[in-house]
């Protein structure tokens, strides 16, 4: 099914295709299709475009299903998120540090 859904996604929408690559879980749960991402943009990008996902899914022979995302975010050893290395370019860059809130 993750192919049938990427392979049709590819011809039209190369972006959603790459986000969908990057999804670290594909759950199937009756007719809900949930996707775990690492990062939130991928997660967003997905989540408005699930219209164009179902459609696809459709195309690819697939029967009606809702998409719901999700964001798991890493955490090291010491139990703390990890940050990606963006936030460390742009921390070490502006001297600043990360307000959790």
């Amino acid at each position: 099914m993750k192919e049938v859904l990427i392979g049709q996604i590819k011809k039209g929408n190369l972006t959603l295709a790459s986000a969908l690559k990057k999804a670290t879980r594909w759950n199937w749960e009756e007719n809900k299709l949930v996707l775990t991402f690492a990062s939130s943009y991928e997660a967003a990008l997905v989540k408005n475009e699930a219209e164009t996902l179902r459609q696809a899914g459709k195309q690819g022979g697939l029967g009606s299903f809702s998409v719901d995302t999700k964001t798991k975010i890493e955490k090291d050893s010491a139990g703390t998120a990890a940050e990606s290395p963006r936030v460390e370019l742009v921390r070490q860059v502006f001297r600043g540090q990360v307000m959790k809130g």
